[in-house]
């Protein structure tokens, strides 16, 4: 059975979450997954409002899988590989097993400042 692994971090107000789905995730893989997450929010905080873009060009690093998703804290997509789904509020949407992991991922993001959910 797979598991979704969903990494959440805070920073400059936004929640910014990378989702990765497996079997058996091994250690070495989670690490990875996490620095890539970290890259990400120093990329955006450093660069604030003029990364937008970068994280929804389809070319690059933050689109490939696994892909760097933005979300405001109040549910609103800024990033996402689909770019139908940027500027949807999506801080309601459940998983097969209706579980509102957006929220979710908000609300660990707005009280811890970083963690994981799965």
């Amino acid at each position: 059975m797979k598991k979704k692994f969903i990494f959440v971090t805070a920073t400059w107000g936004l929640v910014m979450i990378l989702a990765v789905s497996a079997s058996a995730i091994e250690k070495e893989q989670l690490l990875k997954v996490k620095a890539k997450l970290e890259d990400a929010a120093k990329y955006l905080s450093e660069q604030k409002e003029a990364a937008l873009p970068e994280f929804n060009d389809r070319n690059s690093q933050w689109l490939q899988e696994p892909y760097v998703t933005i979300v405001e804290l109040n549910g609103l997509f800024l990033s996402h590989p689909n770019p139908v789904m940027v500027g949807k509020n999506l801080l309601h949407l459940t998983d097969g097993k209706g579980k509102k992991f957006i929220l979710e991922g908000a609300n660990v993001a707005n009280t811890k400042g970083r963690g994981w959910i799965e």
